[in-house]
């Protein structure tokens, strides 16, 4: 009758495999296309050839090139981890809704029972010692029952606080990699201009 609780590793921010592998990839791409723009740095400030120049460039702009494949195949992964994760969040909602409602209705009984006194009616409406005992294991089994789902309402809520806060999360991650993207793509352009300038410098 009730939803099942939700792992917590569901809830955690657990990154699949595929996804921490594509952040290294990004990462090393960022790291040798750093290198490679020091290096430019280096030859305009030593005055070094325009073949070098253009050649430098060129390696830059394929660094780049791929700096920002690999970005953009990253951003995709995490924009799909971001789709399940709304996904579970959207059945924990519809769970910890349902459970609610139960426990609300469980603590509706439970209170007009005790108006009524039909606890105690019930305990002494017993037959046999043994009747009463059974009586009192089914009162305590469904006090046991209201706790338990108590509780599991508020394991739920909690699941649910954190599973937003790694949604969140997420979106920002996604927005600083668009704008990153945005950057690199323009720097692209930066470094398709100067080497063509430099490679005009060669045919005059």
């Amino acid at each position: 009758m009730l939803f099942v609780l939700l792992s917590a590793n569901d809830v955690v921010a657990q990154r699949a495999n595929s996804v921490a592998e594509q952040k290294r990839r990004v990462e090393q791409y960022k790291r040798d296309l750093e290198k490679t723009k020091r290096e430019v740095q280096e030859l305009k400030q030593q005055k070094g050839s325009a073949t070098q120049r253009v050649n430098k460039l060129t390696k830059q702009m394929n660094l780049r090139t791929s700096y920002i494949a690999e970005t953009e195949r990253k951003r995709d992964l995490l924009t799909y981890e971001a789709g399940k994760l709304n996904k579970k969040i959207d059945s924990l909602v519809k769970a910890l809704k349902h459970n609610k409602s139960i426990y609300a209705e469980v603590v509706r009984v439970a209170y007009r029972d005790y108006a009524a006194n039909n606890a105690t009616t019930y305990l002494f409406s017993s037959t046999t010692i043994s009747d009463a005992a059974h009586r009192m294991v089914n009162l305590r089994h469904i006090a046991e029952q209201r706790a338990e789902l108590a509780e599991q309402i508020k394991q739920q809520g909690r699941h649910l606080v954190a599973m937003r806060d790694e949604l969140q999360s997420r979106r920002i991650e996604l927005d600083s990699i668009g704008r990153s993207l945005e950057r690199e793509h323009r720097e692209l352009e930066r470094d398709r201009e100067e080497a063509k300038r430099t490679f005009d410098k060669l045919t005059e």
